[in-house]
């Protein structure tokens, strides 16, 4: 997807975000702003006292978040990092998050930028050659991924299902094993 490691940018400063227990955006990074702008997201540079899910609109990532959310806050893990990509218009990246559970249900994200580079092919086209099928059992939230069901953490930062596709289409499918 990306052009030869030797066309990439340099790696920008980490950017981070903390939301509170009820999924609102408590506060930014001081290069939140830039950020935000420099990813084709001018509509975001002011965030605070929103929820989160005012900005995740596709369907499949707001699911995925959800599950997400519920496994750090409330299972065993306390963290995950995963690869993701956040492409604009004109530029493909591929970042690195870290999601930590803090006091009080809070959650911090961490971003971190791996690799950027111009975009050379359309997202439309992008999203036709890469979206990705992928059962979800709706009683426990496990994932199907290469016909194994897992739990966000596994599917996340194990198979890093977001590092090469980042369009999902998700299908609600029995696990078997949810009571």
């Amino acid at each position: 997807m990306y052009p030869n490691t030797s066309d990439y940018t340099a790696v920008n400063k980490p950017t981070y975000f903390l939301i509170d227990a009820d999924d609102k955006i408590i506060e930014t990074s001081n290069n939140w702003k830039k950020f935000a702008v420099a990813n084709d997201g001018e509509h975001l540079t002011d965030v605070l006292d929103t929820k989160i899910w005012q900005h995740l609109c596709d369907p499949g990532m707001r699911l995925l978040y959800t599950a997400l959310f519920q496994e750090i806050r409330f299972g065993p893990e306390h963290s995950i990092s995963f690869v993701y990509h956040c492409d604009g218009p004109n530029t493909q990246r591929l970042y690195r998050m870290l999601v930590e559970r803090q006091s009080a249900g809070q959650l911090l994200f961490t971003n971190f930028l791996l690799k950027s580079a111009p975009n050379t092919q359309a997202l439309y086209q992008r999203y036709l050659s890469s979206h990705r099928r992928i059962k979800v059992c709706p009683h426990c939230m496990r994932l199907k991924i290469d016909g194994e069901w897992m739990n966000i953490i596994e599917a996340l930062a194990g198979v890093e299902i977001m590092k090469d596709n980042y369009f999902f289409i998700f299908e609600s499918s029995n696990c078997g094993q949810a009571q």
